[in-house]
């Protein structure tokens, strides 16, 4: 409800240095009809982040692969990645998807992106790379990760050197020289993964938690700071909570 919203909502306090006067409130007539202790505020609603979900099939061409980095390139906002089957690393193909995964690795390094991927069944080769990048990821209970091109000589150049921001490189090491996949939980204590468990439950509660509009309360600084002396009695004390506010900065 909109008390709820309105709990939650940023405080930010307009001072002298950047207004002349109360922008919501030049005649003070506002102001004027409070009691002593109050002050007058205007609401505002920021709008939530736009949401952009993609899901692809692992085993796409290049012109797939081609939209999926124009979309990044063009969104600003949240990005849900689902990524269905498991890629069967090809010899011809490798120098293609490894730059294909390089320019997705430096779009999101460049971009003010907050990626959530969905990983489910086999992940294998270069998709591992989705749940790298991602600022939260998530797997199913019965998701595996693995990079069998390693048992032929293969190198995952991309993945690996993206892993580093979430793995140590012993647990690099230890994945790329066996070759063997590794459970949901597996990952998750290399850090790897973030959660793992029922993804759509989750998925929702943290879209309803970052992507709802922010209600921001707008207050004039002098008229704060007035309310508050006004709350003091004789000997100086304050009868307030003793909260004073930093003047044109967000609480």
């Amino acid at each position: 409800d909109d008390a709820a919203m309105y709990s939650r909502a940023k405080t930010i306090v307009l001072d002298k240095k950047t207004f002349r006067k109360n922008p919501f409130d030049p005649d003070g007539k506002d102001q004027a009809k409070c009691k002593r202790g109050e002050v007058s505020c205007n609401f505002d609603l920021r709008p939530g982040r736009s949401i952009l979900t993609v899901e692809f099939a692992a085993e796409m061409n290049a012109y797939g692969w081609w939209s999926f980095i124009e979309q990044l390139n063009n969104h600003s906002g949240i990005v849900i990645i689902r990524g269905c089957g498991s890629s069967v690393w090809s010899p011809d193909a490798y120098h293609l998807r490894n730059e294909l995964f390089t320019e997705i690795c430096e779009l999101v390094d460049g971009r003010d992106l907050y990626i959530i991927n969905l990983a489910y069944g086999d992940v294998r080769s270069d998709m591992v790379t989705l749940s790298a990048i991602a600022s939260l990821s998530m797997a199913a209970p019965d998701t595996t990760f693995g990079f069998p091109e390693c048992r032929l000589g293969g190198i995952p150049t991309a993945t690996a050197c993206y892993m580093c921001k979430r793995c140590t490189d012993t647990d690099i090491r230890a994945v790329c020289m066996n070759g063997e996949p590794f459970n949901a939980r597996e990952a998750q204590r290399m850090g790897l993964v973030d959660f793992v468990g029922d993804m759509e439950v989750e998925l929702a509660r943290i879209l309803y938690r970052i992507a709802q509009p922010q209600p921001v309360m707008y207050m004039w600084g002098p008229d704060l700071l007035e309310s508050k002396l006004t709350t003091m009695d004789s000997d100086g004390e304050d009868e307030g909570d003793g909260l004073m506010p930093t003047y044109g900065e967000e609480e």
